[in-house]
């Protein structure tokens, strides 16, 4: 019976060490990322403090009615040899964007000193949004207007073409 006890407290012990590692891992690997201030991050500067409340206000309205979480941020930078892609999957994940149990999130990086964009979409949403529609949004609205230097008209017309795509989820 006392040997039987030692191997279930031994194998407890080492799925909780196992699973602080696994923790601890997350939590180094995210410290490499800002916080997040809100659902507009804006860390490269390129948008007013107006238009940043009136796109938290919009993207706020938007969950409230869809569930589906959207963030977006600017980054004057990412980890030399990293791409935007993995930057924002793993932003995204340590951020926790979207409903963990749904990896319903979309997250809109952005990059205007590198001249990137992408839309990180979570699993979930793969359905009723695919990464190439997620693409086309990127080349026919995002950058149109990013070169022109209206980044908060290309940020909010995108952000209607994506609420277009993600309309059914508003009637489940």
């Amino acid at each position: 019976m006392t040997g039987r006890l030692f191997v279930k407290n031994s194998i407890l012990l080492f799925l909780l060490i196992v699973v602080g590692c696994q923790t601890t891992a997350q939590e180094n690997e995210c410290s490499k990322y800002p916080k997040p201030i809100g659902h507009v991050n804006d860390f490269e500067a390129v948008l007013t403090s107006e238009e940043i409340s009136q796109l938290e206000t919009y993207l706020r309205e938007y969950e409230g009615i869809s569930t589906v979480e959207l963030a977006i941020v600017t980054t004057k930078s990412f980890e030399p040899d990293t791409s935007l892609f993995d930057y924002s999957l793993n932003l995204a994940n340590c951020w926790g964007v979207g409903k963990a149990s749904d990896n319903n999130g979309v997250l809109i990086a952005i990059s205007m000193k590198q001249r990137a964009v992408r839309i990180q979409l979570g699993t979930g949403l793969e359905d009723v949004f695919t990464d190439e529609e997620a693409q086309v949004v990127v080349d026919e609205y995002l950058i149109p207007h990013f070169k022109k230097g209206l980044v908060y008209k290309g940020i909010r017309v995108s952000l209607s073409e994506i609420f277009k795509q993600l309309l059914p989820l508003q009637d489940e």
